[in-house]
């Protein structure tokens, strides 16, 4: 939302508009660094708009990140298709390309991840609990468990299945200015087939 955009009469955005650009702000400036007079300011509102709607800074970042990670598993959900159908090592290939592909539709949900990961504390914790937690044993365990009892892949654990994938190479849009400086060597990012090449990638490292 650009500057000239915001003068004038307020805008009366929705919700869904107001959570989108609440969770930008925290993942570019993180919790402490947003303040909701300035985030009001700059949405040409009165002071007290986002207090109104959503609470407490602490409420609005809650609400900002859970509906984040909502939209997030829709999409993901939505580019994997059927988990169910093929082997665990194709489906696991799907997951992975999928994910990589839907985290670079919303970079700040990697950028909260990475800022709220690197201290312990509630906002953390509900990341984990919420999100986390219930991906890894919901989505990705019964796959890789399937896959190494077939004997296709090594055993794995979810650290190294998350902090590889998710806080690795998904992390590619979150750090567009550094990914960027590949252009020179690689091209231009085109995230489809990035995200390919990376889950095959992975998922060949893994086999016996």
């Amino acid at each position: 939302m650009s500057a000239e955009n915001r003068r004038g009469r307020p805008q009366v955005l929705s919700d869904d508009a107001l959570l989108d650009y609440a969770l930008d702000a925290f993942g570019r400036l993180g919790f402490d660094g947003v303040s909701l007079r300035a985030l009001n300011r700059e949405l040409a509102a009165s002071p007290a708009m986002l207090g109104k709607r959503f609470g407490t800074k602490e409420r609005l970042w809650l609400a900002a990140v859970d509906h984040g990670f909502h939209r997030h598993r829709q999409r993901l959900l939505a580019e994997c298709g059927s988990l169910t159908q093929g082997t665990a090592v194709q489906r696991l290939e799907r997951f992975i390309a999928a994910f990589i592909r839907t985290a670079a539709q919303t970079p700040s949900l990697q950028r909260v991840i990475t800022i709220e990961g690197a201290q312990e504390g509630p906002r953390l914790e509900h990341l984990y609990r919420e999100f986390i937690e219930p991906l890894m044993t919901g989505l990705v365990r019964p796959i890789l468990d399937e896959a190494i009892q077939d004997g296709a892949i090594d055993p794995i654990g979810d650290r190294e299945v998350f902090f590889v994938v998710a806080n690795g190479a998904a992390s590619v849009a979150a750090l567009g200015p550094l990914s960027a400086l590949f252009d020179g060597r690689d091209g231009t990012l085109e995230i489809r087939s990035y995200a390919d090449n990376v889950a095959r990638t992975l998922v060949r490292a893994l086999r016996p």
